[in-house]
This record gives structure tokens, sequence and C-alpha cells, in this order.
């Protein structure tokens, strides 16, 4: 490689590390503003208490946290998924420039032959809970919809809950 390859490379590589600085900071924004959004939107789903209107539409909202879970966690796969790609570009250009070894997207892990990552792992985990939290509450509230009282005086536990037992 001659020394006009060799800038370009080095040049190729500086802008690769800003792309993927740039897609990890969306990465964690886009956990933070959805979690928020997630949070808004379910402690408003619970905090109504005037429900009018069609059951429909609450039913709707009932399911507003979980629809924001599933597109924040979309979004971050895709996101992810672009940060992998440029990584793999990364560590073959170290290659390229002789420093495999020595690179900055080796890691500790990497070169031990573990897995990286275990702040995405984390994040993931993350998200998993908010899935089957958010889930939760659109069963549970679409079941308070349609489900007469009555039905849940007959559960043991529901009814110590509801404070209905005879």
């Amino acid at each position: 490689m001659d020394e006009r390859q060799t800038q370009f490379h080095l040049h190729e590589y500086d802008a690769l590390r800003g792309e993927i600085v740039a897609l990890v900071v969306a990465m964690n924004r886009l956990v933070q503003f959805g979690m928020t959004a997630v949070a808004a939107a379910s402690a408003w789903v619970l905090t109504v208490t005037h429900r009018d209107g069609p059951t429909w539409m609450w039913t709707a909202a009932a399911w507003l946290p979980f629809w924001f879970s599933v597109l924040v966690a979309f979004h971050y796969t895709q996101l992810r998924g672009q940060v992998r790609k440029l990584s793999r570009y990364t560590v073959k250009l170290e290659a390229e420039l002789g420093a495999a070894d020595l690179g900055w997207e080796r890691s500790p892990e990497r070169v031990a032959g573990g897995r990286a990552g275990s702040i995405s792992f984390s994040t993931r985990v993350m998200l998993g809970a908010m899935h089957v939290l958010t889930l939760a509450l659109g069963i549970s509230l679409t079941l308070q919809l349609y489900v007469p009282p009555e039905w849940f005086e007959q559960l043991p536990l529901a009814c110590q809950v509801l404070e209905t037992c005879g």
C-alpha cells in the first residue's frame, strides 16, 4: 500500500469511528426517549379515570405503551445493525493497515475470543422487560374493559386486591 492509499484509509477510518460514535449516541438517546414515552403513555393510561367514549378507543389507548416499546426496539435493532456493519468494516480496515491487534475495534473480550457488547446486552434486557411490562399492562386494561367485574370476584387474589371478599 502506497502513502496515498494509507492516508485515504486513515481518513476513512476516522470518519467511520465518528459514524459509529454518532450511532451509539443516537441509540442511547432513542432508548432514553423511548422509555420516557412508554412511561408517559403508561402513566396517562393508568391515571385516566373517566372512560367516556367507545370501548375500542380505550382498548387502543391500553395498547399504546406496548406499541411504543415495539417501535423503539425495532429502531434500536436497525441502528445496532448499522453499527455492526461499520464495526466489521473498521476491523477489516485495521487489518489492512497492519494494526489488527491494536485497533479501536479491539477489546479484551474480542481478543480473548469472548463476546463484546455487555452494554448492548443490558439494553436488550431492559427493552425486553419494557415489552413484558407493557404487554401485561395492555392485557390487564383490556380485561378490565371487556370482562365484567363479577368475574374477577371469583378469583381469590383479585378478590383480595379489589377488597370485595365476602
